[in-house]
């Protein structure tokens, strides 16, 4: 399915099922990011350039949270595209042992009818790091509370 993108900026409230969405994947709960999705969600990865669907990422959600003790997702830089949003942040993970990893990556969300219809995610699978302890800015970047996007 080849989805049309609004050619408009969306409303700044439709970025709420975004933040679901991360909400529910840092509390571990696949159902409540499931909920955010429509079903025909198409998910692209930079590292495989591989469009997966539904099942695909429901399975990848569950080894998220099956592979990591805590997720959180911070640093969170959002701008309002066409159809959609753009979305720079950290994932921050700790592992079974209680190491802290962190990743950098960049999404762009597209959405249909108030959930999100398909997600390209950027993500550099090498530039994992180990975060400082109370790490919430991206290595590199000024805060986000600074106003840089």
């Amino acid at each position: 399915m080849t989805d049309t993108v609004s050619p408009a900026l969306p409303a700044p409230e439709t970025a709420a099922v975004v933040d679901r969405m991360y909400d529910a994947l840092a509390r571990g709960d696949v159902a409540a990011a499931r909920a955010c999705v429509t079903d025909d969600v198409v998910v692209w990865h930079s590292f495989d350039q591989v469009p997966v669907g539904h099942a695909e990422l429901l399975t990848a959600w569950e080894q998220l949270i099956g592979g990591f003790a805590e997720r959180s997702f911070v640093d969170v830089r959002r701008s309002p595209v066409p159809g959609g949003w753009v979305q720079r942040h950290t994932m921050v993970c700790t592992t079974a042992s209680g190491d802290r990893v962190a990743w950098p990556l960049c999404m762009f969300f597209t959405l249909r009818d108030g959930l999100v219809c398909r997600m390209d995610e950027y993500i550099d699978r090498a530039g994992r790091y180990t975060p400082d302890a109370h790490a919430t800015t991206t290595p590199g970047l000024p805060p986000a509370s600074a106003g840089v996007l």
